[in-house]
């Protein structure tokens, strides 16, 4: 296919955006749903926790069988495939009574959206030319900025008129909906990624570069998405927010970020990947700390900036594995990427924040998590390509 600039591109790019918007709020969904889910089935906070652990679990599983099948089936395909089912899922999430079976259909959702990503990033690589990727990459990621938007809104709306579970199946009809419109007018991405094998797997692990990319996006994921799963929680227990007020605020806060992950596309087009991503490291570092040391107005503003802070950093880091792996390269290292960043980021952050809830040390998750955001920055440049 004949690749495009990004003005040209960006009906395709739209499409896509909102498929993945659609996946993104359904990973999301149980952090505004938390506390109402917690309390219709009698959870603790470490039993709440696991919730994030297993949507992780799965999705990196997902993460790992798109590397499998990808060279057998079009990422197109993949794509198609993922959103569907995803859906499917979703609706039957309606009918789960209990605590075991929510587990494992949000591990089988996880699974089934998990397998996107790296296929949704090689879409956007076969139509795009290379001079726009950092833009490209930019709006496609507004959908993660957008689902943390809508969800707590989203949410409320629907806990006001129904129970937590009519948020599972009107999501669901939205990915089914928007599976079938990028089969029938979705473009790119017809073709297969490298064969994945033990040498392939070996070969990619004992890379310098791949070892430091995969500690930071790990670390980022955390900061991200992390994050923003147990916000609600911790307002409402370590400061004594609503449920309302917690999500309201959560919501408010990503109001500048699509703007900002635009702006920080344009940067990274512009300055290189260096200079966005000690940016990311130095400010998401020390506001992502601040989280856990502030309170009243200050936290606030806290919040505030760091959801901004944060999107320095998928834009550019997506610009890196376009410029440091080839075509065939790029969906094997996402996919390997996105299972530990999912299992430690989506997964083990929540549920250590959890243990800690337990025993009245919430905030040190926080802070824990910003040092660790900070200290990244001793990984750059992670090769001479981006440098």
């Amino acid at each position: 296919m004949q690749k495009v600039s990004y003005k040209k591109g960006i009906l395709n790019l739209t499409l896509l955006l909102f498929l993945f918007l659609s996946l993104f709020m359904s990973r999301l969904v149980c952090s505004p749903l938390l506390s109402t889910i917690q309390k219709e089935l009698n959870l603790s906070y470490t039993m709440t926790g696991n919730i994030f652990l297993f949507i992780a679990l799965g999705a990196s599983l997902g993460l790992l069988l798109n590397a499998l099948i990808a060279n057998t089936i079009t990422h197109k395909k993949i794509v198609f495939l993922s959103s569907f089912f995803s859906g499917i899922i979703c609706i039957s999430i309606y009918f789960i009574e209990s605590y075991t079976l929510f587990l494992l259909f949000v591990f089988l959702m996880g699974i089934v959206n998990g397998g996107y990503f790296p296929s949704g990033f090689s879409v956007i690589t076969s139509f795009i030319k290379k001079k726009d990727l950092g833009k490209a990459f930019a709006y496609h990621d507004i959908a993660p900025v957008m689902a943390c938007i809508s969800v707590p809104i989203f949410a409320e709306v629907i806990l006001h008129f129904s129970s937590w579970r009519s948020c599972f199946v009107f999501l669901g009809l939205m990915q089914v909906f928007m599976s079938f419109l990028f089969l029938l007018f979705g473009k790119g991405g017809d073709y297969n990624s490298k064969t994945m094998n033990f040498a392939t797997i070996k070969e990619i692990a004992n890379q310098k570069v791949f070892q430091k990319m995969l500690i930071t996006t790990c670390i980022a994921v955390s900061a991200a998405i992390g994050v923003y799963a147990v916000l609600p929680l911790f307002l409402i227990k370590n400061h004594h927010y609503t449920r309302e007020v917690a999500n309201q605020l959560i919501a408010a806060s990503k109001f500048l970020a699509p703007f900002s992950t635009l702006f920080f596309g344009f940067i990274t087009d512009k300055f290189g990947q260096n200079i966005t991503l000690k940016i990311y490291c130095i400010f998401t570092g020390i506001l992502t700390c601040a989280i856990g040391f502030f309170s009243g107005k200050l936290l606030v503003v806290v919040i505030f900036l760091q959801a901004i802070a944060i999107t320095s950093f998928f834009p550019t880091f997506f610009t890196c594995i376009h410029q440091i792996y080839k075509k065939e390269e790029r969906g094997i290292i996402l996919s390997f990427m996105n299972i530990f960043a999912n299992i430690i980021g989506v997964g083990m952050f929540p549920f250590v924040s959890g243990i800690l809830a337990e025993y009245n040390r919430f905030n040190l998750s926080f802070i824990i998590l910003g040092v660790l955001v900070f200290l990244t920055i001793f990984l750059q440049p992670f090769s001479e390509e981006t440098n």
